[in-house]
């Protein structure tokens, strides 16, 4: 079934939060799912490939979703953990 999911960077943590339903304003399920996180940046990719650290990048940009996002996790004993997830 489907499920709203969400995620909280919370002190040295990364917070996962699992409501009952989709349209569901109750109270979630939270899970830490990783400790020792010292950092979290997110940047947006543009259609040109350019990187940004807000959306919309441009106020007149005519794309809803950026072409990617890439996540970058500082955490404790592991180094910098990048992921780029593609959306478009």
């Amino acid at each position: 079934s489907v499920r709203r999911v969400g995620y909280r960077f919370e002190k040295s943590h990364i917070v996962l939060l699992r409501w009952p339903g989709v349209d569901t304003d109750g109270k979630p399920t939270e899970d830490v799912v990783l400790e020792g996180v010292k950092n979290l940046r997110l940047n947006f990719v543009t259609d040109d490939g350019r990187s940004s650290a807000i959306w919309p990048a441009q106020p007149t940009s005519a794309n809803p979703l950026p072409e990617g996002i890439e996540i970058q996790l500082e955490v404790t004993d592991v180094g910098t953990l990048r992921r780029l997830i593609a959306l478009r």
